[in-house]
């Protein structure tokens, strides 16, 4: 029988890809060597800001052009000039007489006639240096010209160019007329008195003047002085101020310091080359690209710090004080608008009540917790007590930043709650309220957070606190109930439910928990959205029960009458949300274009506008109390094709994202702060109900039972 070769012991020559492999390599390389030097061939380039390399001219930005020299010895005023404005001729010399000699041996006599002064040569008059004295100034530095459109102006109502700015070294003038403008435009009144490091906005300008993708990319952390910053430049350019000729369109780079405050600023680095050409002095200089431009606002960029030791209670009240100093912490923390210290820092001796402060170096006094290592701000500290088979908290809250404990206190209050675990819950709250109304943070004790639940084994609406707790169910209806809203006086919630067959809109009065007459008309969808700012009206979306009919926007009574039509449109459009601000304008989601977008248009249906730029699917939107900025939810970002949280900007279109890679992300729901936002996040089998601050930090779950969805955070 013969033997089958092993054809893994055979040799395979390699000379044959080899060869084919050098060839392909080499023409690669020939190919961009050619396209290297063909593209270097055709290409003017006159000069860089970064030579180097193998470039051999630079050409950097200056505030002045040096013009050539005369060299010659130091002087005090100039070199030698010559005047070159025509004069009036001198006068014909008239025939002077000759004048005899006196005697050797004669006496002098005063003459009774003066001598005339020596006739000046007025022609080409000559400047001729003096001999320089000895405490004479004198410089080493040639003449420059020195011109207004290209040197760095001067900073109108603290607005200032940034020194590395093209329009600040090259258009003066222009940077000069713009900064007039911020400054005129940028309103100021309520931000006296702010001290905190700046926010970052950007602005594009074009070459007629206009702008466009102005956002904030850096917030200062106070809404209001990003917002009137913001605003201050766009408005600055209208009607748009040309700039001066160039061949492409330039992007600035401007510095806005906070009037009557002299904080320093930080020149941003460029992140492109330079603008396109200037002419300067006759000199030409064109250069081959753009720079970034950035617009810098003073904010409130640090928060204040606050202490909070634990609290100690007096007898049968001590067993209370861990879930009273848990609760106390946490609330001050969830804010999101305090910065509170370590506990690790504090002194050992903590105050119980204002007398036992001490003058240093005596302690505990007030410089142990203003000085390092706590270096704080404020102090809030009390103890609490047992009085009449009720709990008694003593609360004291001390800028300790002042020198005497008379000038410190700002809050000094008595609180009452039940002797037990809840009772201390209480007014553990009700003091931190406290204290967050005396630092100018709004809290949210008292507020509602409204959603769907399936835990019953039907969807029903659900209310809790806005922390999570006393989770209760609100309707009983056995059926499907959903798309929960409640009004901005927090007296009425309605919702969509099934319990009739066809879906119905009922309105329930949250103060007595009853059902409140609502009329209805016959549609295969109705569902409600939003409740006007006053609370009278009640914006919809519903379609018809008749064939054909696509799903619009109606605004209603509170009680269903006077159902007005608001969208008109072979589209559908849902979710209207009207701006809480002005009750003039509402957003919306439409698939007018072809995929939901959100919309923005008038409430009497007039000056439909997009928001999102076409792509994705953008639903859920919900407006920020300010009313400038709205959150929704997007299948684009860093996550595209799932659904995750963002925010905009409504007037600039700037857009934050603030979720990721944590499933799926909904039902945004903005709390009465502007800090807080609720939603609905999907990371597993069932979807359950988060909070968030608006930077997207400071994530917490407040539901775990069953499956829970739809947040909405009432407005009280």
């Amino acid at each position: 029988m013969a033997q089958h070769a092993d054809i893994l012991d055979e040799t395979e020559s390699l000379k044959k890809p080899f060869l084919a492999s050098i060839l392909f390599h080499g023409g690669v390389i020939t190919l961009l060597v050619s396209w290297n030097t063909y593209l270097q061939a055709n290409k003017l380039v006159l000069g860089t800001t970064n030579p180097g390399y193998g470039s051999s001219v630079s050409v950097n930005s200056v505030r002045s052009i040096p013009l050539p020299a005369r060299h010659g010895p130091l002087n005090p005023v100039a070199h030698d000039t010559e005047n070159q404005i025509p004069q009036r001729q001198p006068e014909k010399a008239q025939p002077q007489p000759k004048k005899v000699e006196p005697p050797k041996n004669a006496i002098p006599l005063k003459s009774r006639t003066p001598e005339k002064p020596a006739q000046h040569d007025y022609l080409r008059p000559q400047y001729r240096p003096q001999p320089l004295r000895p405490n004479q100034v004198t410089s080493n530095l040639p003449q420059a010209a020195v011109s207004p459109m290209y040197e760095k102006p001067g900073s109108p109502g603290g607005v200032g160019i940034n020194p590395n700015s093209l329009v600040g070294t090259q258009f003066g003038a222009y940077g000069q007329a713009l900064m007039e403008a911020v400054a005129s435009h940028w309103n100021t009144a309520g931000l006296a008195g702010v001290r905190a490091p700046t926010a970052t906005v950007n602005v594009d300008v074009l070459r007629d003047g206009s702008i466009r993708n102005a956002r904030v990319v850096q917030s200062s952390g106070n809404s209001e002085i990003d917002r009137t910053a913001l605003r201050a430049v766009i408005e600055a350019v209208n009607p748009p101020k040309r700039i001066p000729p160039s061949k492409a369109a330039s992007r600035l780079s401007w510095q806005l310091l906070k009037r009557r405050l002299p904080f320093p600023v930080t020149p941003m680095k460029r992140t492109l080359p330079t603008i396109l050409g200037t002419l300067v002095v006759g000199v030409c200089v064109y250069l081959v690209a753009q720079e970034t431009t950035t617009i810098r606002i003073p904010g409130h960029g640090k928060r204040p710090a606050i202490s909070v030791p634990d609290l100690r209670g007096s007898g049968q009240a001590q067993q209370y004080m861990d879930a009273f100093n848990r609760t106390l912490w946490n609330e001050l923390k969830n804010s999101g608008q305090l910065d509170l210290l370590p506990k690790t820092f504090y002194p050992l001796q903590v105050p119980q009540q204002p007398s036992d402060f001490k003058i240093a170096p005596q302690t505990p006094s007030m410089t142990q917790w203003s000085g390092p290592p706590v270096n704080s701000n404020w102090l809030a500290f009390g103890y609490t007590a047992v009085q009449n088979n009720q709990l008694v908290l003593y609360g004291w809250l001390f800028n300790v930043q002042q020198p005497t404990p008379q000038s410190a206190q700002l809050l000094g209050k008595v609180y009452l709650g039940t002797l037990d675990e809840p009772g201390a819950l209480k007014v553990a709250r009700e003091f931190a309220a406290d204290i967050l109304s005396q630092l100018g943070v709004k809290s949210l004790v008292g507020t509602k957070i409204y959603f769907v639940s399936d835990r019953t084994g039907h969807k029903e609406i659900w209310g809790m606190d806005y922390d999570g707790s006393n989770q209760g169910v609100l309707t009983h209806y056995n059926s499907i109930t959903s798309y929960p809203t409640v009004s901005p006086d927090n007296t009425k919630l309605a919702f969509t439910t099934y319990a009739k067959g066809n879906p119905q809109i009922f309105m329930h009065s949250l103060d007595s928990q009853r059902k409140l007459p609502f009329y209805n008309p016959h549609a295969s969808l109705s569902a409600p959205s939003d409740f006007t700012p006053d609370s009278g009206r009640l914006l919809l979306y519903y379609a018809p029960d008749t064939g054909n009919s696509y799903t619009q926007i109606y605004s209603a009574k509170a009680d269903g009458g006077d159902l007005r039509r608001i969208s008109n449109c072979r589209c559908i459009d849902v979710e209207p949300k009207v701006n809480p601000r002005t009750g003039s304008e509402l957003v919306f989601v439409s698939d007018r274009g072809g995929l939901p977008q959100l919309y923005k248009m008038n409430t009497d249906g007039t000056d439909v506008v997009r928001l999102t730029n076409g792509s994705g699917e953008a639903t859920n939107p919900s407006w920020h109390p300010d009313g400038q900025h709205i959150a929704f939810a997007w299948t684009k970002g860093f996550e595209p094709g799932n659904y995750n949280i963002f925010t905009m900007d409504v007037a600039t279109r700037d857009i934050v994202q603030l979720t990721s890679n944590e499933g799926r992300n909904e039902n945004p729901s903005w709390a009465p702060d502007g800090v807080h936002l609720a939603y609905a996040s999907k990371r597993g089998r069932s979807s359950q109900i988060w909070t968030m601050l608006a930077d997207g930090t400071g994530k917490k779950q407040l539901t775990t039972a069953g499956s829970n969805e739809k947040p909405v955070w009432s407005r009280q």
